[in-house]
């Protein structure tokens, strides 16, 4: 998967976030394996709404400058 940091924004090659770029579900796992039935699930609408939020916060302090 992708490299992410601990606000679910993709990391680049130089270690550093790209603006406006997030991941969530099995995309933005940052390497972690979710074993058993339905703990994807659960990662996928949790980091979702996460990253979501996190997006729409940083939009909002943006327009706000």
């Amino acid at each position: 998967g992708l490299a992410i940091d601990h606000q679910h924004r993709v990391l680049g090659e130089d270690d550093r976030p790209i603006a406006g770029l997030y991941a969530a579900g099995s995309t933005g796992q940052g390497g972690m394996l979710l074993k058993g039935h339905g703990h994807h699930l659960g990662w996928a609408f949790a980091s979702g709404r996460r990253a979501g939020r996190i997006a729409a916060q940083e939009t909002i302090q943006e327009s706000a400058r």
